[in-house]
């Protein structure tokens, strides 16, 4: 009896996982740790403007924008149910910081004042993401993505990091 109160929220959580994942076409998959290592010296020192993460996932990026950029405000989409409660629980965790994850298409919103941009996403999201950061990202605006490039930019930088996945990290600026 005992182990249908583990069988059934396990069940629950892996169907939610499925679901959003063939829903979004990812699944929630975190930035390694030696990206999240790599990713920190390539960021400006000062943020002006709002950060975005587009598909927040558990919340680990979001974490260390936090931690970096704490009077930052600083915007995470995720909509997978349980990474989105992770990463939501994670902000509330830390306490009195500006930044937030909403349980929303960030396709669906607009990218205003975005000084920052961060994505792990996978290639068709790229796509239709460059569109809609050539509409509403401003001159300037940094955008830095894990593993997947933005067709048709070319990026200022590209880190190769030394991860299981030999992840990619892609730096770029809007012109």
């Amino acid at each position: 009896m005992a182990l249908i109160f583990v069988l059934i929220p396990l069940l629950i959580f892996t169907i939610s996982i499925v679901y959003f994942s063939i829903q979004t076409g990812i699944s929630p998959m975190p930035s390694s740790l030696e990206v999240k290592k790599a990713l920190i010296p390539l960021l400006p020192q000062k943020i002006d403007g709002k950060i975005y993460e587009l598909g927040s996932g558990w919340g680990s990026i979001l974490v260390q924008f936090v931690n970096q950029y704490p009077k930052a405000e600083i915007v995470g989409y995720e909509l997978s149910f349980f990474p989105w409660l992770t990463a939501w629980l994670r902000l509330k965790w830390l306490g009195g910081v500006k930044a937030q994850v909403l349980r929303k298409d960030f396709f669906s919103t607009k990218l205003e004042n975005a000084t920052l941009v961060f994505c792990y996403l996978y290639p068709g999201a790229m796509d239709k993401l460059k569109e809609k950061f050539e509409n509403e990202l401003s001159r300037g605006s940094i955008v830095v993505t894990n593993s997947f490039t933005i067709p048709g930019w070319k990026p200022l930088m590209t880190i190769a990091v030394n991860d299981l996945f030999r992840s990619k990290i892609y730096y770029y600026k809007k012109n």
